[in-house]
């Protein structure tokens, strides 16, 4: 029977050939996917008479061989492990983390990334100082953070990001630092924080030189658009636009045609959103309190600063007529864009008139050149932040 061999096994007195024996019984059952002898093998080690030292010797392989299991396998003998050492984890720190970090791929393998975010959540870090380095916690917090984003929990993911802040400026892995950096903006953006999360997947999507893949920088230029598509609209916004639009890689992307009249100060229509709306993930089509998506409002706001540009003043209702809300709607739009210095106008309940402000062209050009500057210096910031 499957338990007296394994009894035979660690009975062997020579070391060296009882570690051969073992290796070679691990290998089998492994192998033949044998979850039953897996189980029985690791029990009866764990409260073998031999000493820890061999103890440990004879767990570690049994780790270093579990790549031989399938994914559903591995999940159920690493968990089974995880429980069997837990009594005395303070002694098998090292292989602990290997099972978990075993776990964590099947779990990822599976797009399981709650469980893949649980699995590592529950390692004891400050416990295990000894082992982790500041690269190795970093890099297991981002991983995380990531998880918990793929599944929809910005909140935790926050967290977990903040904690591989804390520790990235001591951190010696340069991917680390950029998926770092990437999920600091995918928290912003989760949290629909659009504007600042367009900056910085903005500012990510020109680290090209430390081998990011052009693919992937396309792809966090994409998010920068669609963020600054979706950001309230004002000049921090227009400015943002502005840069993205002029940015030549930008013309290959799906989005230019709506980002260009978005910059060219042209009315969104309903097709046009409709289109845009197709590519956007579930928290980007959240309902506000006010009813309306995210990309509604966005593009009521901006429909109303494109009209201020051609007219100097304007009934709530003709407003509302174009922009197909209410003059109710039109009013609170307006009020909130002016009280947070988004729009220049004065409102006139009484007569239900909205006076837009002019703004002066060569303050504009002026404007322009400050933002080439600013640009620039930017890019010397990202240079000194990144720390590369």
């Amino acid at each position: 029977m499957a338990g007296d061999k394994i009894k035979d096994l660690l009975s062997i007195q020579d070391q060296s050939t009882r570690l051969n024996a073992c290796r070679v019984y691990i290998q089998e059952i492994f192998k033949a996917q044998n979850l039953q002898a897996s189980r029985l093998f690791l029990s009866q080690l764990i409260n073998s008479e031999l000493n820890l030292a061999n103890t440990r010797q004879l767990f570690t392989m049994f780790v270093d061989k579990m790549n031989l299991l399938n994914n559903n396998s591995m999940l159920d003998i690493g968990s089974y492990a995880l429980e069997a050492i837990s009594p005395k984890s303070a002694s098998f720190e090292e292989e602990e983390l290997k099972i978990r970090d075993q776990i964590y791929d099947v779990h990822c393998a599976k797009r399981d990334y709650l469980s893949a975010a649980r699995i590592l959540s529950a390692i004891n870090f400050d416990a295990l100082s000894r082992v982790l380095t500041v690269d190795h916690k970093c890099d297991r917090y981002i991983k995380i953070a990531e998880c918990y984003l793929e599944f929809g929990e910005s909140a935790y993911a926050e967290q977990y990001n903040s904690r591989a802040g804390a520790l990235i400026e001591n951190c010696n892995d340069i991917s680390a630092k950029l998926r770092y950096k990437v999920c600091h903006a995918r928290v912003l953006d989760s949290k629909k924080e659009f504007l600042q999360a367009a900056r910085n997947y903005y500012i990510l999507s020109q680290e090209g030189k430390y081998g990011v893949m052009e693919s992937d920088l396309l792809q966090l230029l994409q998010c920068a658009i669609t963020c600054a598509i979706l950001a309230k609209a004002g000049p921090q916004r227009s400015r943002l636009l502005a840069t993205l639009y002029q940015d030549e890689r930008s013309s290959h992307l799906e989005n230019y045609d709506i980002l260009e009249k978005l910059f060219m100060q042209r009315i969104i229509k309903k097709p046009d959103m409709e289109k845009f709306s197709e590519k956007l993930q579930d928290h980007h089509k959240a309902l506000l309190s006010s009813g309306r998506t995210v990309l509604e409002t966005a593009m009521i706001e901006h429909n109303i600063i494109a009209i201020s540009k051609l007219y100097t003043n304007l009934t709530f209702n003709e407003l509302g007529d174009v922009l197909q809300v209410s003059s109710i709607q039109t009013e609170k739009y307006l009020a909130d864009m002016v009280q947070e210095g988004r729009i220049k106008a004065s409102l006139d309940q009484r007569s239900g008139i909205a006076e837009f402000e002019g703004e002066n062209e060569g303050l504009n050009e002026w404007e322009n050149q400050i933002n080439l500057l600013c640009k620039s210096v930017e890019d010397v910031v990202r240079e000194i932040q990144f720390g590369l």
